[in-house]
């Protein structure tokens, strides 16, 4: 395979930036330093060559003033051997990260909001929303849809809110792993019933019919009424569902909480980032998170730098 080598001239003009170290964040390919394979959090000096072995690799590097990305063919005043200059890559680009959910368009036909869609949860985290209050002998659950037919799980709630645990997404571990399509956040009024309703189903859809839904219209045009109240108003009769589908998730990714918590603790000291709108945007961080963990909820990143962090506003 042909070699290509980036030339690092790491000088600044300026004293204050004579000595620093900069460390591995993330590398993309096969990237060596002084002929050294790179991994994560491997340290370079303000010299050196760092040689690349494809135009597809790059490596990030965490240091004072953000994150920083090198790739080969940086420079296009060269071919094979590019110089690249502190004030050409050293700087990062500012990028944009919501910090509130209300940003979020809100669906009101979906109780959390998930639509159906896939999301990436740190381990044991919650839903934003507070979770709908419930009756003695009512609880709130998952019930899974996958290729083996469905599966329910009773989920926790703590303060109010509706904990999102990887082991409420996981099976038992067998020959033939059931592969999760969808699942329906559900609050069960009738446990006995509802998992009669269920048992040997194979799809959500195949209990549909069967169960109430959050948000259907249960106007006097919708479902019969009593009008014989003092003040003529109308009364309705309590379900009869043994539960309702609150909302729909498509299947989760979960990112382990601890060494999420101990790489961003890294980046930090790396970065020396004050503060959240810094180290997120300013220095280019809410990109490598987006980049190595996928689409984590801005929310769960802002409760990890503020509360585990100490990572000020």
């Amino acid at each position: 395979m042909r070699l290509f080598y980036l030339v690092l001239f790491l000088f600044c003009s300026t004293y204050a930036l004579f000595g620093q170290n900069y460390y591995v964040a993330l590398v993309k390919g096969k990237v060596y330093y002084q002929d050294k394979l790179l991994k994560k959090k491997d340290k370079i000096k303000m010299k050196g060559v760092l040689r690349f072995t494809s135009m597809d690799d790059y490596v990030k590097f965490s240091g004072p003033g953000g994150l920083y990305t090198i790739g080969p063919g940086m420079d296009r005043e060269t071919s094979n051997e590019f110089l690249v200059a502190v004030k050409e890559e050293f700087f990062p680009k500012i990028r944009s990260l919501s910090t509130s959910e209300n940003d979020i368009v809100v669906d009101p036909r979906y109780y959390f909001n998930q639509r159906g869609f896939s999301g990436t949860f740190l381990e044991k985290t919650h839903f934003y929303w507070k979770a709908p209050d419930l009756k003695p002998g009512e609880e709130l659950g998952y019930l899974h849809e996958t290729d083996q037919g469905l599966f329910y799980k009773t989920a926790v709630t703590e303060d109010s809110l509706l904990i999102i645990r990887k082991q409420d997404f996981s099976f038992p571990e067998e020959a033939n792993v059931p592969n999760l399509i969808k699942t329906a956040i559900v609050k069960v009024q009738d446990k006995q019933a509802w998992l009669k309703l269920i048992q040997g189903k194979k799809s959500i859809a195949h209990i549909q019919s069967n169960v109430d839904h959050h948000g259907f219209d249960r106007s006097p045009t919708g479902l019969p009424g009593n009008p014989g109240t003092p003040d003529g108003e109308y009364t309705f009769p309590e379900p009869i569902f043994p539960a309702t589908i609150l909302d729909y998730m498509g299947p989760p990714v979960f990112v382990n909480r601890k060494a999420f918590v101990e790489d961003l603790r890294f980046q930090l000291n790396a970065c020396k980032a004050q503060d959240i709108n810094t180290f997120l945007e300013d220095y280019g961080y809410a990109a490598y998170i987006f980049e190595v963990y996928g689409n984590l909820r801005d929310m769960d990143i802002i409760d990890v730098l503020q509360n585990e962090l100490k990572l000020k506003k």
